[in-house]
Order: C-alpha cells, then sequence, then structure tokens
C-alpha cells in the first residue's frame, strides 16, 4: 500500500482541496459524511491510498488543512467527512505579504507553531498508514500564506521525508491584477518549488480564465470556476493511483514517467471534451480521434503556452470511459502526423496511454455535462518557459518601480532575498532555454 497525504495551504489551496475530495466522494461512493455505499460498488482497495477506515464502512480523508486566517475552516469544520484535528489555523491573515509569514517576529510566533503542529498532524497520518509514498500540496503560490507556509513547509518535509515524494498542484496568479505583492510573493515561492518539490503540476488562472468562457459563453465566472476545472484535473491525476491502473500508478510512476532532469518538475495539463449544461443541444458524440485531437489543442492546455515550436519531452495520455485501444492507436498516429508533434529525440517511447473505462464524474449542480469518454493529458515541455518568462517579467516591473517594496522590508528583509529568488527561476528558465537550443541543434545536424 502507498498511501498518500493531502495537505491544502491557504484560502486558494482550501478550496480546491474541498472541490478535489468533492469529487473523490463522488467517484468512489461516499457520502458527504464518509459512509461507502457498497449498493452501487465494491470498495477498491486503491481506496485506501486517499482515505483511511475509521470503523466499519466509514472513511476519512488522509487529508491536513492549513491556514493563517481563521475564517476559512469555518467551512471546512462544517463538513462531517473530514476529521477536525487535522485543520489548523492561524490567528489572522498574512494580508497577501510572503514575508511576514517568514519573518523572524512572524515566523517564531504564528508561523512556527502552524508549522510544527502541521508536521505532528502529518506524522500521526504517516502513522496510520502501511506505507505512505509522499504527499500531494495544492496551493497558491500568489498568496501570502499559500507562498510563504508552502516554502516552509516544503523544507521541512524535505528534511524529515527526503526519500518521499512532494508533488504540488500550484495555482500561478492572473494578469493585471490589484495585488502589488503578488509577484514578490511567487517569486520566493517559485524558488522553493524549484528546490524543494519533486513534480509540479501547474495551473494559470489566465488559461483557467480563457476555458471557462470559451465553453460556458458567459462572462459570470470566477475562481469557483477555475477551482473546480482544477479538481477535475486533480480526479485524472490521482485516477489510476486510487484504481490501480497500468499508467501513472504512482507519485513514483508519475515522476518517472514525466521527470527526466529533477529541476524540470513543472507539467502541463489539458482535459477533453468540456460540455456545460446550458447548451440547448445535446453534447455530440465524441470519437475518440474528436478527444484525443482536442486535447492537444493548446486552447484546452491549462497554462499560457504555445507548443507549435516545441517538441514535447515525456507524455501521458489517459483515457477515461468507453474508448476502444485500437481506435485510440489509429487516432493518435492520426493526430501526430496532423498537428505535427514531434519528441525531443533522446526520448523514443511517444506517447504513453492508459484507459481507465469509469466514466468522470461531475460536481452536482456542475458547470458541466457528464459525458461518456474524456481524455486527460500530462506533459513535460520547454513551452512552459512562456510561463517563467511572463513571471520574471512582472517580478521586474514591481521591482524597478519599487511597488510596495516597503511591506517587505518592514518584515526584515532586504534586496538580496528577492534578487536571489529570481536568480534561481531565471536559472531554470536557462535551463529550459538551453535544452530547447539542443533540440535544434541535433535536428538541423540529422
Amino acid at each position: 500500500m502507498s498511501e498518500i497525504l493531502s495537505i491544502s495551504i491557504g484560502n486558494t489551496g482550501t478550496k480546491i482541496g474541498l472541490d478535489f475530495w468533492e469529487l473523490l466522494c463522488l467517484e468512489e461512493n461516499i457520502d458527504p459524511c464518509g459512509k461507502f455505499n457498497s449498493l452501487h460498488q465494491n470498495w477498491k482497495f486503491g481506496y485506501h491510498k486517499f482515505f483511511n477506515e475509521v470503523s466499519s464502512q466509514t472513511y476519512t480523508p488522509r487529508a491536513l488543512f492549513i491556514d493563517t486566517d481563521p475564517n476559512i475552516f469555518s467551512i471546512v469544520n462544517t463538513k462531517n467527512l473530514f476529521n477536525p484535528a487535522y485543520t489548523i489555523s492561524g490567528i489572522k491573515s498574512l494580508n497577501g505579504n510572503f514575508a511576514k509569514g517568514i519573518s523572524s517576529k512572524y515566523y517564531n510566533n504564528e508561523s512556527i507553531t502552524l508549522i510544527d503542529a502541521s508536521l505532528e498532524n502529518l506524522r500521526k497520518l504517516a502513522e496510520n498508514s502501511n506505507s505512505f509514498e509522499g504527499f500531494m500540496i495544492t496551493h497558491s503560490v500568489a498568496g501570502g500564506t499559500g507562498s510563504s507556509l508552502t516554502s516552509i513547509l516544503l523544507e521541512k518535509l524535505s528534511e524529515e521525508y527526503p526519500k518521499k515524494i512532494k508533488s504540488t498542484i500550484s495555482v500561478m496568479p492572473s494578469e493585471n491584477n490589484n495585488e502589488y505583492l503578488e509577484s514578490y510573493n511567487v517569486m520566493h515561492c517559485m524558488n522553493s518549488l524549484i528546490e524543494n518539490a519533486d513534480i509540479t503540476f501547474s495551473y494559470d488562472n489566465n488559461a483557467l480564465k480563457d476555458i471557462c468562457k470559451r465553453t460556458f459563453r458567459t462572462e459570470n465566472i470566477g475562481f469557483d470556476n477555475y477551482n473546480r476545472l482544477i479538481a477535475h484535473a486533480m480526479s485524472s491525476i490521482t485516477c489510476c493511483i486510487r484504481n490501480d491502473g497500468c499508467l501513472n500508478e504512482s507519485l513514483n510512476a508519475n515522476l518517472n514517467n514525466h521527470i527526466s532532469y529533477s529541476p524540470m518538475h513543472f507539467l502541463i495539463t489539458s482535459q477533453f471534451p468540456l460540455w456545460p449544461p446550458e447548451k440547448t443541444c445535446l453534447p455530440p458524440e465524441y470519437s475518440d480521434y474528436d478527444i484525443t485531437f482536442e486535447v492537444f489543442n493548446s486552447d484546452y492546455f491549462m497554462i499560457k503556452c504555445d507548443i507549435t515550436f516545441q517538441k514535447l519531452m515525456q507524455t501521458s495520455l489517459l483515457y477515461r470511459g468507453n474508448c476502444i485501444p485500437r481506435n485510440i492507436s489509429l487516432a493518435l498516429n492520426n493526430v501526430k502526423f496532423d498537428m505535427k508533434i514531434e519528441f525531443v529525440e533522446w526520448y523514443s517511447r511517444g506517447i504513453m496511454c492508459g484507459i481507465d473505462h469509469d466514466i468522470p464524474e461531475i460536481f452536482p449542480k456542475s458547470e458541466l455535462v457528464k459525458i461518456t469518454k474524456h481524455a486527460f493529458l500530462c506533459f513535460n515541455s520547454c513551452a512552459i518557459s512562456d510561463m517563467f518568462i511572463k513571471l520574471l517579467s512582472e517580478f521586474d516591473i514591481s521591482y524597478a518601480n519599487k511597488i510596495c517594496l516597503d511591506r517587505i522590508h518592514q518584515e526584515g528583509f532586504d534586496d538580496e532575498v528577492l534578487i536571489n529568488d529570481r536568480e534561481r527561476v531565471k536559472m531554470l528558465l536557462e535551463d529550459y532555454g538551453e535544452a530547447a537550443k539542443e533540440y535544434q541543434y541535433d535536428e538541423s545536424e540529422v
């Protein structure tokens, strides 16, 4: 048994975590009180990887929620599914300032208490596991808590659990917002992700917003919509882990299948179809070719990037629902030719595929309609450089204009911390750039 411990940090991380667990309960026929409905299906052994049995036919998630702001937990603690002992809150919000979370005057009081309590609770969760494999952390890189406490916790986990895999579901900020400290929060958190995380599934609020606009054809969309899209992606990320599938059946398999050079562990995901109930016509019967073609369409990438002129590295494609292996093989061959998909020269495995015949669930009163087949793409590519270029540019603008730097200085930080964080992110961008140049060079030599 290789259990996975879920950690939700900050406002965004907690809301995504709640959506994720709601979706998992729907897929595994567990009611809001943790009772398993054995009339619908048999309990699968893989479900224990995410749920702990507290009594006969009653389960609770292997989950921990952490936030400096106690208000968010008024939501968590009303849900009988979760154990209140694994809800850790502070006294007040960090007001979007990462420096406040790790400064000596705050860290020695509030943050150290939260982190110590978090580590103690994680030890208890680990003790209730047979042989847990690692962690799955949901957070925002732009929030004060999501950036600072995630950074501290990742460092502590690397020290205490060096052989356990640390995966993150990391949400990048929106453009043109009024949170002036975000670019500093992002740079500090990205540095920590590079150094201490093993796998980072990256999500971009701008990309999620565009997907929602195209899908729902309305302007009345917000972060709740984005969070549910991420939860759907997490359902597919964990699908084979829970169902003992043949593709990405563990965090370690995800690591081996997608990462070749440890700092370059930022992955891009895509999913199709997304069909809103507001459309008057019924969802079409998509063919295996249709869903394969569209899942490689950059319009559905959950990070803003373009793979047109970039070769792919490690790539996996999970089909869920009524899909036929022979049709998938033909569809992939056609799509690779039609879309001119190419891989780096040193990677010879092509696209790794798997099928889970269970149809993905949707949320009650969801923006989406349940469809009989679904494709989920996860890949590593130099195209993610676009994300790092944008983050560095936003940081450079804020820093050059000294926007809100005084709020960083008030917490005892000098500019050297920010500059060092920026340099580490720039080094990773250069790694991606060198990789792309090498591939282009190799291609010209052939």
